[in-house]
């Protein structure tokens, strides 16, 4: 027992001696880490609050700051009374003129919309008066393009022919001579003023010839505006009278409505079909009575047999016109 008991104490006396050793330890370390990181701190705050040397300024920086302190107070200029609606909304930009300008001239003045926003049509003003725009015109050439086509003799093989809003014909085809190409510019000649007459020989032998001239029959219809429920009628009417004079492949194209001002749209719409030139004679005879309501700003026919007889199948493509009130 008194063995047991001298171990006891001896190993107790070491493991008191070593707790107190080691407090005293880290007693020390702490209070060092303490006294080094207060004048760190203190010293980090005062770099803080210190303002940045001159020379740390980046020179385009420092350029920048200066640039842009001229307009810090700057005031936007006074918006004049003949200003439009608009304009008297929107914050005005004066725009400094160049130095070539005259320094007695006035300042030009730029009104912005807001940003993600756009100016409505019917709010844009234009400085001056602005000249009515003036209804809508056509020829009536178009309505008498099988009796041009009529008109090419049987030494000539129609190709193509177009005509256009504006009395202008255009017929190309292919003839055997040069007997057979006079005969041509001849018939043509009667028909269309100032036609202008153009060939070229191709590979096997034959004549290539393009013919340009005005109709007679230019006279000019203004297209009156009408409700675009009246358009539609009329567009319908025109798929019921080709059907009725016997135009086979009839199609009429959805409606492309291009501006003419602020209150009016043209509508067109293309007709495509075949038929004999008989036939595409009668429909262009109904679409004629239109008078005001619609006019044929294209029309082009192809002879399917390249031939140019009256009973000949003939593909027809025309672009019809509506004025429409928006």
């Amino acid at each position: 027992m008194i063995r047991v008991e001298l171990v006891y104490e001896h190993r107790s006396a070491w493991a008191a001696l070593a707790q107190r050793w080691g407090a005293i330890f880290l007693g020390t370390v702490s209070a060092c880490a303490l006294l080094y990181l207060l004048p760190v701190n203190r010293w980090l705050e005062d770099r803080r609050a210190a303002p940045l040397p001159a020379e740390e300024v980046p020179a385009a920086a420092a350029q920048a700051v200066d640039e842009i302190r001229p307009y810090e107070d700057a005031v936007p200029a006074p918006v004049p009374e003949s200003a439009s609606p608009v304009q008297r909304e929107q914050p005005a930009i004066d725009v400094e003129p160049a130095a070539a300008v005259d320094s007695d001239a006035d300042a030009t003045s730029i009104v912005l919309p807001p940003i993600g926003e756009s100016i409505p049509i019917g709010e844009v003003s234009s400085v001056g008066e602005v000249e009515p725009v003036a209804a809508p015109s056509v020829t009536v050439a178009c309505f008498s393009a099988v009796a041009v086509a009529s008109a090419m003799p049987a030494e000539g093989k129609l190709g193509l022919l177009s005509c256009f809003g504006d009395g202008r014909y255009e017929l190309s085809g292919t003839v055997e001579s040069s007997r057979a190409l006079s005969a041509v510019e001849a018939s043509l000649a009667d028909i269309l003023e100032g036609a202008a007459f153009s060939s070229e020989k191709t590979g096997d032998g034959a004549i290539h010839f393009f013919i340009t001239g005005q109709s007679p029959r230019d006279r000019e219809v203004a297209l009156a505006a009408r409700a675009q429920a009246q358009a539609r009628a009329f567009f319908a009417r025109v798929e019921y009278w080709a059907d009725l004079c016997g135009i086979d492949d009839i199609s009429l194209g959805e409606v492309s409505a291009l501006p003419v001002d602020e209150q009016r749209l043209r509508w067109r719409r293309r007709l495509v079909g075949t038929g004999s030139y008989g036939q595409i004679d009668a429909l262009l005879a109904r679409m004629a009575t239109a008078g005001e309501t619609a006019g044929l700003a294209e029309l082009i026919l192809t002879p399917v047999s390249g031939a140019g007889g009256r009973d000949r199948a003939v593909r027809l493509s025309g672009a019809i016109d509506v004025v429409v009130h928006r």
